[in-house]
C-alpha cells in the first residue's frame, strides 16, 4: 500500500502549476512603474505574456502571472496559452491602465476540459482503484 501511495503524491505534485513573478526590463532612470497582474480561472500550461510587446514569461504552467517594474500609463498585455486537455487554446489581448497604487488585473476565463481529458482521468482512476485493491488481497 506504502508505495502506490507515494507514486500518487510524486504524480500529484509533478502536476502543480507555480505562481510566475518576473519583471518588465525598464529602461534605466527614474520612471514610475507598477505590477501587471494576469489571473486564469484554473491553471494552464504553456503560457506565455507580452506587455507591450516584450515576451516576458514563456511557456510556463501557472494560474497566476506577475509582472513588476511595468512602466505606468496605458500598456497592451497579450496572453497566450494552450493545453492539450482543454477544449481551446488561449490568445487574450487586453488594454490596462498601469498605476503605482494597484496593480492592473487581467482576468482570463480557462476553456473547459475537453471530453478526452475526461475519458483519460476516469481510465486512470479505474487501473489506480484496480491496483490498490489487488495490493490490499495480498
Amino acid at each position: 500500500m506504502r508505495p502506490c501511495f507515494a507514486v500518487l503524491i510524486v504524480v500529484v505534485a509533478s502536476g502543480c502549476a507555480a505562481n510566475v513573478e518576473v519583471g518588465y526590463p525598464t529602461p534605466a532612470g527614474s520612471i514610475q512603474t507598477g505590477i501587471v497582474l494576469v489571473r486564469f480561472t484554473e491553471p494552464m500550461k504553456s503560457v506565455s505574456v507580452r506587455v507591450e510587446g516584450v515576451l516576458v514569461a514563456e511557456d510556463k504552467h501557472t494560474e497566476r502571472v506577475e509582472i513588476t517594474d511595468v512602466p505606468t500609463g496605458s500598456r497592451e498585455v497579450t496572453v497566450v496559452a494552450s493545453e492539450s486537455s482543454r477544449n481551446a487554446a488561449v490568445h487574450h489581448t487586453e488594454r490596462v491602465t498601469v498605476d503605482s497604487e494597484t496593480p492592473a488585473v487581467v482576468l482570463i476565463a480557462t476553456p473547459p476540459r475537453s471530453i478526452g481529458y475526461w475519458i483519460s482521468s476516469s481510465v486512470a482512476m479505474l487501473v489506480y482503484a484496480a491496483l490498490l485493491f489487488t495490493m490490499d488481497n495480498r
